[in-house]
C-alpha cells in the first residue's frame, strides 16, 4: 500500500463512522447464539454489505444454518496475501436480569457500544467488512490480495466453521492473518493460548446408598480427581524467546494454565450409589506449555484412581507471532498512529 493511500483510507473510515455503527446494530440484532449457532441472519447482513460495496462472496458450508463467507479483493498487481477473519456466532447471554442494556439491541452509552456479541466479535466483523469495502474501492493503489472470511461455529470450536473452510478451500492460507477478536483493554494479542478438551469419566459398581463408602461412588471419585487436577491452575510457563517483552498481566494470567470443569453429571437417584459420573473439562495452554506436558500430569493423577479415565476430545498447542515480526510491528504502529499510544503485546 502506498503511503499516500493511508490518509485517504483513514478519512473514508471517519466518513463512514455512523454507517459502521448502524452495521453493528444490525449484526447485534441478528441472533446467532451458539448453540445452536445459526448464523444465516448475520451472514446475509455481511453478504449484502459487501455486495453493496462491489464485492462478491462465496458461501462454504456443510450445514446451511452455519455458512462461512469468503470475499476476495485483488490489488493492482501481484503481492502478498493477507486474510481478515471474524466469527459470526456468539456466546449465550446468561441471565437476562444481569444485563443493564437490551441484549439484542445496540446501546450507545458514554462513548461505548453495548450488545450481545459486540466485543466477541460483531464489532470487529463490522470493522473488517468496512475496511474490505474501502480497500476494494481503492484497489488500484495497492498490490497483493485481501481475503475477508466470516466463519461460523467458533464458540464451540465446532467442525462447521473454520475447519470446514480450510478443508474445502485450500487457498485460504496466506502470508498473514489478522483476527479482530481482541483480548480486551486495547491490547495486541500476539499469542493465543492452546486448547485441550477432556472428558473425564468414572464408572463403579452400583448399590444402595446405605452401603456407600468413602470415595466409593463414581461421583466422589470423580470429585477427588477434579480436585487434584484443579492444581493445574497454578502451573505457569516461561516466556518463549520470541515473546520477550510480553505483558502477561499483573497476575501473569497470560502465562498460566487454566483448568475449568464446564459440565458435570452423574447418578440417577439420591438413594443409590452413583455408578457413573462424567465431567467435560476445558484446559487452556499458554505459550511454552504443551498438550503433552499437561497430559502427563493428567495421567499421573488419573492413574491413581482405579475407576477413572481421561479421554482427549480435541486440542492444539498455543500459537504466537514474534513481537518483533513485521506483522506485529505493522499492527502496533497502526494502533499507535490511531490512538496515540502503543498497545501492550499480550496473550
Amino acid at each position: 500500500m502506498t503511503a499516500s493511500l493511508i490518509p485517504t483510507i483513514c478519512a473514508d473510515i471517519d466518513a463512514n463512522r455512523e454507517a459502521l455503527i448502524a452495521l453493528c446494530a444490525k449484526l447485534v440484532a441478528a441472533r446467532s447464539v451458539n448453540p445452536p449457532g445459526d448464523t444465516t441472519g448475520v451472514a446475509k447482513i455481511v453478504d449484502d454489505y459487501l455486495a453493496a460495496g462491489g464485492i462478491a462472496t462465496e458461501r462454504v458450508a456443510v450445514d446451511p444454518s452455519t455458512p462461512n463467507l469468503v470475499g476476495i479483493v485483488a490489488g493492482s498487481a501481484p503481492g502478498r496475501h493477507v486474510l481478515f477473519n471474524a466469527h459470526m456466532d456468539t456466546m449465550e447471554p446468561g441471565r437476562e436480569s444481569d444485563w443493564t442494556v437490551p441484549i439484542f439491541e445496540l446501546t450507545r452509552r458514554d462513548g461505548r457500544l453495548y450488545g450481545l456479541g459486540l466485543g466477541n466479535m460483531k464489532g470487529a466483523l463490522a470493522a473488517m467488512a468496512l475496511v474490505t469495502v474501502l480497500l476494494h474501492r481503492h484497489r488500484r493503489a495497492w498490490s497483493g490480495r485481501l481475503t475477508m472470511t466470516a466463519v461460523s461455529d467458533e464458540v464451540l470450536f465446532g467442525e462447521r466453521g473454520a475447519a470446514t473452510l480450510l478443508r474445502e478451500r485450500r487457498d485460504m492460507g496466506g502470508d498473514a492473518l489478522i483476527s479482530g477478536e481482541g483480548p480486551g483493554y486495547m491490547g495486541l494479542a500476539v499469542a493465543e493460548k492452546g486448547v485441550l478438551w477432556l472428558n473425564i469419566e468414572t464408572s463403579v459398581a452400583g448399590g444402595h446408598s446405605s452401603r456407600a463408602q468413602r470415595g466409593g461412588t463414581a461421583i466422589t471419585e470423580l470429585a477427588a480427581v477434579l480436585g487434584e487436577l484443579d492444581a493445574l491452575n497454578d502451573l505457569y510457563a516461561e516466556i518463549p524467546a520470541a515473546l520477550r517483552g510480553l505483558d502477561a498481566g499483573d497476575d501473569r494470567v497470560g502465562l498460566r494454565v487454566s483448568f475449568n470443569v464446564g459440565t458435570i453429571e452423574g447418578g440417577t437417584l439420591r438413594g443409590q450409589i452413583a455408578r457413573g459420573a462424567r465431567a467435560e473439562v476445558d484446559v487452556r495452554l499458554p505459550p511454552g506449555i504443551t498438550i503433552d506436558e499437561v497430559m502427563a500430569r493428567v495421567k499421573a493423577v488419573v492413574g491413581r484412581y482405579p475407576h477413572t479415565q481421561a479421554t482427549v476430545v480435541k486440542g492444539w498447542n498455543a500459537n504466537w507471532t514474534a513481537i518483533d515480526s513485521e506483522l506485529a510491528r505493522a499492527v502496533s504502529e497502526s494502533v499507535t498512529a490511531t490512538r496515540g499510544k502503543a498497545p501492550n503485546p499480550v496473550v
